[in-house]
């Protein structure tokens, strides 16, 4: 097990559901992930981070955000199911890359898809669509609890960067900022060590 980050216990929510993250207990890899809202640098970041790695022999290699890659090649979400088969997608990337390489760079995490299932979410009409919400709102934050132990160190990178190119993955400033402070909740609210990385004034 990944050390430095608390392996959530298995949620309620996720038994018998028939849906289950792939599983990384054999991976022997270690993975850092740097998690924020769009346009805050994580992807200049984890790309600089694993081309110098490289240059210095370690064995490292990117994984890119994989929201990214899926929404441009199936667009934008329409229903907030549609982050379930994302997230498999991702976890199954994120530890098939590990069992490649001795360290990982992630640009972004599969947990974070609990945030984003709660972003992309409109507001229930019904009594029976809050609570066939609920029910999937939990099983995505209880199996995005489940992928916490995956990596061993997570960087927080605050929106501060200015959005000025679209694709499906950007919002607008606020969404952007909104987004970003709901991940840094989650970190903290699963008690889950993490450094804040800031740029620096000049």
């Amino acid at each position: 097990m990944a050390s430095g980050l608390p392996a959530a216990s298995p949620g309620r929510a996720a038994v018998g559901s028939g849906v289950q993250p792939p599983s990384s207990a054999s991976a022997p890899s270690r993975a850092v992930t740097f998690v924020g809202g769009a346009s805050s640098g994580k992807s200049t970041l984890t790309l600089a981070l694993a081309s110098a790695l490289k240059l210095r022999g370690v064995d490292a290699e990117l994984i890119p955000e994989h929201a990214r890659t899926y929404l441009r090649r199936a667009g934008n979400m329409s229903n907030y199911l549609e982050q379930f088969p994302l997230f498999i997608e991702t976890c199954r990337v994120e530890d098939e890359t590990r069992a490649l390489h001795s360290l990982c760079i992630c640009d972004s995490a599969s947990f974070v898809n609990s945030v984003y299932f709660f972003h992309y979410s409109a507001q229930p009409r019904t009594a029976a669509e809050r609570r066939k919400w609920d029910y999937h709102y939990r099983l995505m934050h209880e199996l995005a609890r489940e992928r916490l132990h995956v990596f061993d160190m997570v960087f927080y990178v605050p929106s501060v960067i200015p959005v000025v190119v679209e694709d499906p993955t950007r919002w607008n400033a606020d969404e952007t900022e909104q987004v970003g402070s709901a991940i840094e909740i989650f970190l903290k609210a699963n008690s889950v060590p993490y450094q804040t990385l800031r740029i620096a004034s000049r």
